[in-house]
């Protein structure tokens, strides 16, 4: 375990070093330490346009529109669940 120095940071608390003592208690216990899942995730946010939306809508209606925009979506939904995105 760390003796606790920190060279210019402030000290940690005994809070945030409970993940380190359980994993040498672990370690001491079965041999081996649990592996840590990251506590970090990848996300990519996607965004669409549909070129000349402000005049299409003009020339269809909102009616229309609402079908065609309702297509779209359920179109990207289907791909995005194609490819294991989560929502």
């Amino acid at each position: 375990m760390r003796d606790g120095r920190t060279r210019g940071r402030r000290p940690r608390s005994a809070y945030e070093r409970v993940d380190e003592w359980v994993g040498e208690v672990q370690q001491f216990l079965t041999g081996a330490r649990a592996k840590r899942k990251p506590d970090r995730t990848l996300a990519t946010v996607l965004f669409t346009d549909i070129v000349d939306s402000t005049r299409t809508t003009s020339d269809l209606g909102d009616r229309r529109w609402r079908e065609v925009l309702e297509g779209h979506q359920r179109d990207v939904r289907r791909a995005l669940d194609q490819f294991g995105a989560e929502r």
